[in-house]
C-alpha cells in the first residue's frame, strides 16, 4: 500500500524503544491515528523538530499490514496559538485526546475551531 497524506493536530507522543516514538494524532479525513515514528527522539532525526504539540502538521504515513502504521513524512505549519495560551491549548488537546478514539473520523475541525477560538 503507498503512502496516505493528512492534515493532523499532535495528540500525544510516546517515547518507545531507544530512540522511536508513538504518536496520536488527529487528521481531517481519517479520524484518530496510532503512528510509530521510527529514530523521532534522535538528535539528528527531520522528525524530531516537527513532532510538537499546538502546530499545524501535515503528515505522510504507510499504513501497517495488521496494527499500527509508519510515519514517513511531516511538515510542521505555523503555530496554532501563541506562547502565552499553550497552557489552555494543551488542556484542549487532552481533551480531545480522550473524547475521540482511534477510527472516529470526527474531531479535527472541531479541536482546530476550538485553537483558535483561544487565540486572541
Amino acid at each position: 500500500m503507498g503512502e496516505i497524506r493528512d492534515r493532523a493536530l499532535l495528540l500525544r507522543r510516546i517515547p518507545y524503544g531507544d530512540s522511536s516514538l508513538v504518536i496520536h494524532l488527529l487528521t481531517e479525513h481519517h479520524g484518530v491515528l496510532s503512528l510509530m515514528a521510527r529514530g523521532a527522539r534522535r538528535a539528528k532525526s527531520p522528525l524530531r523538530a516537527a513532532l510538537e504539540p499546538l502546530y499545524a502538521l501535515s503528515v505522510a504515513w504507510r499504513a501497517g499490514r495488521t496494527g499500527m502504521g509508519t510515519l514517513t513524512d511531516i511538515e510542521r505549519h505555523e503555530p496554532l496559538l501563541p506562547p502565552a495560551l499553550a497552557g489552555a491549548g494543551l488542556q484542549l488537546v487532552a481533551l480531545a485526546a480522550a473524547l475521540y478514539r482511534e477510527g472516529d473520523p470526527h474531531g479535527f475541525v472541531e479541536l482546530h475551531r476550538g485553537l483558535h477560538l483561544l487565540a486572541p
